[in-house]
């Protein structure tokens, strides 16, 4: 009887060990899924535009600007990020004469090399990204090798009279690593 109790602790004692080291291994195992380029493949708004003016509203705001197409985020085994970025747009909204509430857009294609640094670590399928500026987390759900946020109010198109805010929403970033 005594050998059966001591038996089954060791039993209980292996498989405590066992789920830890799974846990753990499971993370490290994510994390270098993690590692590597990743590719922003989407940006999207929340309502259609029609920025191009080729008569085909989308909410595809790369297809719609031909911006954003070489905005990448590296993460380093080192747990540091480095999010680069090549361009940023600009958009104009002009009332189509005669109208009150119909407008042309001008978008324009600003070239502009930005870098963000960040320290990154990995909790199950998540990414916890840190801004290295202002050491906000951002929480960032992996799947597929596809992980989105949205930004609030960081799609601003400006009037051409006076240069006042039109539009100002939220965008959703979709990184893919490839």
């Amino acid at each position: 009887m005594k050998k059966l109790k001591i038996y089954s602790l060791a039993v209980i004692a292996v498989l405590v060990l066992f789920t830890s080291c799974t846990n753990n291994d499971d993370d490290t195992n994510f994390a270098t899924d993690v590692e590597g380029e990743w590719q922003l493949t989407s940006l999207e708004s929340v309502n259609p535009y029609d920025f191009n003016n080729d008569g085909q509203p989308t909410n595809n705001v790369i297809l719609e600007t031909n911006c954003y197409l070489n905005e990448t985020i590296v993460f380093n085994p080192d747990n540091t990020a480095v999010l680069k970025g090549s361009s940023y747009t600009e958009i104009i909204a002009m009332l189509v004469p005669g109208t009150t509430d119909q407008y042309n857009y001008a978008a324009g294609c600003i070239n502009e090399e930005r870098i963000i640094t960040y320290s990154w670590s990995v909790d199950g399928n998540n990414i916890i990204l840190i801004n290295n500026l202002d050491a906000r987390p951002e929480i960032l759900s992996v799947q597929d090798k596809q992980f989105s946020f949205t930004t609030q109010d960081a799609l601003i198109v400006r009037k051409a009279e006076g240069g006042t805010i039109f539009i100002e929403e939220d965008l959703k970033f979709t990184y893919t690593k490839e």
